[in-house]
């Protein structure tokens, strides 16, 4: 998996994903983000996995998933912290995409799934929360 990370208007960190997403790596990248975040004070994060070939490239268990939340609470991130993804093109895992937004929220985060960039970056940029209850596919 590789990775670039972006700084938008509005304090918002985009992360760009792509290749293959293995636990490992997904660590890095979280500890990357994470660590800038708190370094810049940003707490709007978009997640861009959109280019993903989701059946070649996503080799992470939901036993993995399931983690990640608390992870990323034991390593700073604020639970005010919004998160939006953008879900690949192809439909595939959708399963284990919406457990991973409902781990999140159960975990406190805001967390948005969206078929595109400009809905995700409303969403982050919005003042209250989203106003589905559960993962919002918009």
């Amino acid at each position: 998996m590789s990775w670039k990370i972006n700084i938008l208007e509005n304090n918002i960190l985009e992360l760009e994903v792509s290749g293959q997403i293995t636990h490992k790596r997904a660590i890095e990248q979280a500890d990357e983000i994470i660590k800038l975040s708190r370094e810049l004070e940003i707490f709007r994060f978009l997640l861009n996995i959109v280019n993903l070939h989701p059946e070649n490239e996503l080799e992470i268990s939901l036993s993995e998933i399931y983690i990640l939340p608390e992870y990323y609470i034991n390593r700073g991130l604020p639970r005010y912290s919004k998160i939006a993804l953008i879900l690949p093109k192809i439909d595939y895992r959708m399963d284990d995409i919406n457990f991973l937004a409902g781990v999140f929220m159960r975990s406190g985060y805001s967390f948005a799934l969206l078929k595109d960039k400009d809905k995700a970056i409303q969403y982050l940029i919005k003042e209250e929360s989203c106003d589905v209850s559960g993962c919002s596919i918009c």
